[in-house]
């Protein structure tokens, strides 16, 4: 699975420790580190901004981070230099609120532009998902625990009393990565925005549960379900993180912009299916009753409407701090995660990953 070729079908990888799931709190916040005297950790405590501008070095520098803790407020100064991990919406939400962005939204919100930089908040992207299902003639899914209460019970009891049992693992067991056929028509008028030969452009989870959406989910006269997670891992469809307000408290405006591009709804249907020649195949004929919702009998239209209904975002949201070449006019870090133009400040979250561009899209 981290090969670099991880192409296929295989068992689902999980981080879990002693029955639960092993976290970047867990692994680094832990009792032995939390004590360490270079190491303090606030908690409800929000940051706001970057304050104590400077330009003693001839480059403009922040020292000082702004936050507050329940309604007092705080200066966190730097000795060396802000590292900033807030995520891919809290990293733009607060550049923008200190200066760094695009002058044309900052100046109406009365926000001081201390560094045009207008990639920041842009160009953002996350995979689109979509679930099927199909109803089975055995018990043996995880719809004999989440639809039969005594069942949930027991279980959760024996997790709280020995982190043991059905909710150690999780909801799905085995991931497939497929590619697209390279002959696909969609290629005629997209060119193929993966990074390779070996890096999928559609992803299955397989779970031994979930009926999916439309009659007949959830367990309705049945004995189970097995269900399919569907998603585009190489979406074009891109989107925006923008703020239309001076108060760093209030919530920025995220436009995810799912399904946009014509390749991720094709590449929906097409992950729909490899989902769908899966469940047929031979071992599964004394199995299967049926689909929980019929996406074969209805026209192209239909099933993009459906998709575009029902498809969510997987969290996987990247690109709103882009990494960009050291010479590059577009993005907002440099390959060493430094901020361009501004000395001293560097981001170390997802929000500088940038899934594959290509010649259509064009960074501001």
């Amino acid at each position: 699975m981290n090969s670099g070729k991880p192409l296929g079908l295989g068992w689902l990888q999980s981080t879990i420790g002693g029955g639960m799931r092993s976290s970047s709190a867990t692994s680094y916040l832990a009792d032995e580190f939390v004590r360490r005297e270079n190491l303090h950790v606030l908690l409800h405590a929000q940051v706001t901004d970057l304050v104590n501008l400077s330009n003693t070095t001839g480059e403009a520098s922040f020292g000082g981070v702004r936050f507050l803790q329940g309604s007092s407020q705080f200066t966190a100064r730097a000795r060396k230099e802000i590292i900033l991990s807030a995520g891919s919406v809290g990293t733009p939400n607060i550049l923008m609120h200190s200066g760094i962005g695009d002058r044309d939204v900052l100046g109406p919100l009365g926000i001081p532009t201390i560094l045009h930089l207008p990639s920041v908040g842009q160009n953002i992207t996350d995979q689109p998902s979509f679930g099927a299902g199909w109803s089975v003639n055995f018990n043996q899914t995880l719809d004999s625990i989440t639809q039969n209460a005594t069942r949930f019970n027991e279980a959760f009891a024996q997790w709280n009393q020995s982190h043991t049992g059905p909710f150690v693992i999780e909801s799905a067991t085995h991931i497939a990565w497929l590619r697209l056929d390279s002959n696909s028509s969609i290629f005629e008028n997209h060119p193929d925005p993966s990074a390779g030969p070996h890096t999928p452009h559609i992803e299955l989870i397989l779970s031994p549960g979930g009926g999916g959406p439309g009659p007949g989910g959830g367990g309705m006269g049945v004995a189970g379900h097995v269900g399919a997670g569907l998603a585009v891992v190489t979406p074009l469809s891109r989107g925006s993180i923008t703020i239309n307000s001076s108060n760093p408290l209030d919530p920025p405006v995220i436009d995810i912009g799912l399904l946009q591009n014509d390749f991720d709804i094709f590449a929906m249907r097409e992950a729909l299916k490899r989902a769908q020649q899966f469940f047929s195949a031979p071992v599964w004929q004394d199995v299967i009753i049926g689909p929980t919702q019929d996406f074969e009998n209805i026209t192209t239209d239909a099933l993009d409407e459906i998709i575009r209904n029902s498809a969510i975002p997987t969290l996987h949201l990247v690109g709103s701090a882009a990494m960009s070449a050291r010479d590059a006019t577009h993005g907002v870090v440099n390959p060493d995660l430094l901020v361009k133009g501004i000395g001293g400040l560097r981001v170390i979250d997802a929000s500088v990953l940038v899934r594959r561009l290509t010649l259509v899209q064009k960074l501001p």
